[in-house]
């Protein structure tokens, strides 16, 4: 870990691109991580959580609470997560926030881009967890049985499913009305281009490769993956990329085309080749909601 006390102010003071030196001024050091939902924004924020001793964690607030604290009056570093959705109807807010117009002023800004394919499946993966915790006292909890059951014969029979029936099934079992809508990734999309100074865009797919080193470098730290987030383990499912190319059939590429295609491209995703595989890893599927639904589940 990075002791909070060898860290220089960035914005007053001048940070070291790949060391630490000390200053006459002991500074905490804050960092904010951007990402939509499912993006791999907790195992990225934690792994930088992880590196500086010290530093208060902060998980997906939806107000403005702690950033109206003025983290430079105590000396305590700040890691803060946000997810992009749950400010896109405050929109001035969150501007402020990512600006530094606020008491608490962010020294780094981490922005994550990740391949809406692979992000899609694990939204519906995970939304069944998100479901189940909205649900009341005495509520039936049937439909996660039914949902993993169905996942289950996906498993084992891929060339029968694609993203488009898993989605639809998701909404029957579900009573849920969700979308594929490009409209909400160009959204996220034109806020990365056009981001402050102090801010850097990462892909998801190079940060689970473990090609960390730009990132080192603009933070000015060492980083190692955790291999357990403790209580938050749920969030991660297959820490991998190019899921999709195992699961899409061809109305699953017409719909992100359709939808997103050419923002896409402009962030790389240009491969659109499908993998078949006779079985999907039950790991990252079937085993992956027993998991997280343990204590729904019979």
């Amino acid at each position: 870990m990075i002791p909070a006390t060898m860290l220089t102010d960035p914005v007053r003071g001048g940070f070291p691109s790949t060391s630490f030196c000390r200053s006459s001024q002991v500074l905490p050091l804050n960092i904010l991580v951007i990402g939509p939902a499912k993006t791999g924004t907790t195992i990225i924020s934690k792994t930088i959580h992880h590196a500086i001793a010290g530093a208060e964690f902060h998980m997906e607030p939806k107000n403005l609470e702690i950033f109206l604290s003025e983290s430079r009056i105590d000396g305590t570093s700040r890691v803060v997560k946000v997810i992009y959705e749950h400010w896109k109807k405050k929109p001035h807010l969150f501007r402020a926030i990512v600006n530094n117009e606020l008491p608490l002023v962010f020294d780094r800004l981490v922005t994550i881009v990740r391949d809406p394919r692979d992000e899609w499946i694990s939204r519906i993966m995970y939304f069944p967890y998100v479901w189940a915790g909205r649900q009341t006292a005495g509520a039936d909890f049937s439909p996660l049985e039914q949902w993993v059951r169905f996942i289950r014969g996906v498993e084992t029979n891929p060339q029968n499913h694609s993203f488009v029936s898993m989605l639809n099934q998701l909404n029957q079992t579900f009573h849920s009305k969700i979308k594929v809508k490009g409209r909400e990734k160009r959204g996220y999309w034109a806020f990365c281009n056009d981001l402050p100074a102090h801010a850097h865009q990462l892909r998801y797919e190079d940060f689970v490769s473990g090609r960390l080193g730009e990132l080192e470098q603009f933070l000015g730290m060492s980083l190692s993956i955790p291999s357990s987030l403790g209580n938050l383990d749920r969030t991660m499912r297959s820490a991998s990329f190019n899921n999709w190319k195992a699961l899409f059939k061809q109305e699953d590429v017409d719909l992100f085309r359709r939808e997103c295609g050419d923002l896409m491209e402009t962030q790389g995703y240009t491969d659109w080749e499908l993998e078949p595989v006779a079985q999907l890893d039950s790991a990252s599927y079937s085993g992956y909601l027993r998991r997280v639904l343990a204590e729904y589940l019979d």
